[in-house]
């Protein structure tokens, strides 16, 4: 879920200025251009807590609109309120109707519990990394995840009408690259222990597992992605992932073409940081892009120049997703996930997430959706990429 400070500036601005100076397996389809679960959409936590029924509803209706891949992020505190005291029921319920429409799953766990807190009395402790007792916490945690939902997970075995669709990719963390999910600065130095403390417990349960590092995302007028790679890689963290995520937020509210270019060239920025580091191997996942359509909606200070109109929103996910397609061999990009696939579409809430209520796919009000426009391009696109349409289930063309 994105949360973004007055102070955020999209990369339009930067890369402006530059520009004047596998992970899956594929299903079976006719003459597909991505690999299978390239594309996929963000389920917002708002989703979590209604009936199983309507879960399978929307789950089969993502299906049938071209989406193969799925991210999960889960409050590692709704997982374990108390150290020690897991609770998993709601994580169950995600996977097991996801599963039923045969969608690949990136499951993501964040944010501090204030138990787990290196700022435990602090009014955002949640904001801050784990203490570093409480690393090996946050490492036992995904290592029963894994154990869970992972390749000989134990949840299979006990849900046998439901779909084997075990869990391999493990985000750690959502945007630790700014202070709104990490309040620590320099912020690689910790996450990188993070990472060492979770991943060998992670490879040590499931072999197949892919350990995805964060994302990352800009923060500022000049603290970038392919700075912030360059600085995981400074701290030390090269062995502990398998992936790198990156949040390409930015737009040129004048040009289709350029938001395009500038999407791909955040990545391409990355990638080269990334191969000059010597993980040319190592893939590239885009798990959350956006343009929310909330252009003469939000009041000026829930503006973060990416509001546009419904149209501009169309032009810009068509024009984005294609280029992306194009260029994913040369960036190894694996995963492109839409925030989000549903959104209230309307002026409420703190002014730093309230431009982001007008992002979904359908609209949400309490356990009623209805698809907006925006779903119909992505449909699409989902069509032409994949080279088929499908049914309610992602991995078989109708």
């Amino acid at each position: 879920m994105l949360q973004r400070p007055p102070r955020l500036l999209v990369l339009g601005t930067l890369i402006g200025g530059l520009l004047a100076t596998g992970l899956a397996a594929p299903a079976v389809a006719a003459k597909r251009r991505v690999p299978f679960g390239f594309l996929g959409s963000v389920v917002p936590p708002e989703m979590f807590s209604v009936p199983e029924s309507v879960l399978d509803r929307q789950f089969a209706l993502m299906a049938r609109s071209g989406v193969e891949s799925v991210r999960l992020t889960f409050d590692w505190g709704s997982l374990e309120p108390t150290p020690g005291s897991y609770s998993l029921t709601e994580v169950d319920k995600l996977v097991r109707s996801a599963s039923r429409s045969r969608l690949q799953i990136i499951l993501n766990v964040s944010g501090t519990p204030c138990w787990a807190s290196s700022a435990p009395l602090d009014p955002e402790c949640r904001r801050f990394p784990p203490s570093d007792a409480n690393r090996v916490r946050f490492a036992a945690l995904m290592t029963l995840l894994v154990r869970r939902y992972g390749s000989n997970g134990e949840f299979w075995r006990e849900n046998r009408a439901v779909p084997r669709n075990p869990i391999t990719l493990w985000q750690i963390w959502n945007e630790q690259t700014a202070p709104w999910h990490w309040q620590e600065s320099p912020w690689a130095p910790g996450y990188a222990r993070l990472l060492r403390a979770t991943y060998p417990q992670i490879k040590s349960v499931d072999r197949r597992a892919r350990v995805i590092a964060g994302s990352l995302v800009a923060y500022g007028r000049s603290y970038n992605p392919w700075d912030a790679v360059r600085d995981l890689y400074r701290a030390g963290a090269r062995q502990y992932f398998d992936a790198i995520s990156v949040h390409p937020f930015t737009n040129d509210p004048r040009s289709v073409a350029k938001t395009a270019w500038q999407t791909t060239e955040i990545l391409r920025r990355v990638r080269q940081r990334m191969d000059q580091a010597g993980d040319r191997k190592k893939p590239l996942l885009v798990t959350e892009i956006t343009w929310p359509a909330g252009k003469g909606k939000v009041p000026r200070q829930a503006r973060f120049y990416m509001e546009v109109t419904p149209r501009q929103q169309a032009e810009r996910m068509r024009a984005a997703f294609l280029r992306l397609a194009a260029w994913r061999k040369r960036l190894r990009l694996t995963h492109v996930q839409w925030y989000t696939w549903a959104t209230a579409y309307d002026p409420v809430g703190p002014a730093t997430v309230m431009l982001f209520r007008y992002s979904g796919l359908t609209q949400m009000r309490g356990t009623s959706f209805k698809p907006m426009p925006i779903l119909g391009t992505y449909r699409s696109l989902a069509a032409q990429l994949e080279g088929c349409r499908k049914g309610d289930d992602a991995r078989r063309c109708r």
